[in-house]
């Protein structure tokens, strides 16, 4: 997969610079290889997609080995705050063993026409991926 070394930088600013970035997740983690400018390509194993499959999940991979302070990364993932206005979703689990947790989130968006920011479309570059549509967009950087 390939990832935005800039992204990883603002996820955890301690971050050394990008060439010892790659060395420490081949010695400790993951292959990694430098890719063009800004991205690194990282091979992720089966069994590390669910918790590295993500820059943040990098980004604690890298706070972990090069023990670094979590607080930014935490305090990013409770940085989204949604508005109370919006008409909540209702779920119905039939069958609690098989499915013991599940959420929803309904969301409002503005003029489906209109372009992605252009920080969004570069950080989506970065990683490989073309700009769709706001929507599609927005998911691919989640």
């Amino acid at each position: 997969m390939k990832f935005s070394y800039t992204l990883l930088k603002k996820i955890l600013p301690d971050l050394p610079q990008k060439d010892k970035v790659i060395e420490v997740m081949n010695t400790h983690s993951f292959e990694t290889e430098d890719a063009s400018g800004d991205v690194m390509e990282i091979s992720i194993s089966p069994n590390r997609f669910s918790d590295a499959a993500s820059h943040v999940g990098i980004a604690k991979e890298l706070a972990a080995v090069l023990r670094l302070s979590k607080t930014g990364i935490e305090e990013r993932e409770r940085e989204v705050e949604f508005p109370a206005k919006l008409s909540k979703v209702s779920v119905r689990v039939l069958d609690s063993k098989l499915c013991p947790r599940y959420s929803a989130r309904r969301f409002k968006l503005g003029k489906t026409g209109a372009e992605s920011p252009a920080w969004l479309r570069s950080a989506l570059t970065s990683c490989g991926l073309k700009s769709i549509s706001p929507v599609v967009d927005i998911m691919n950087y989640v």
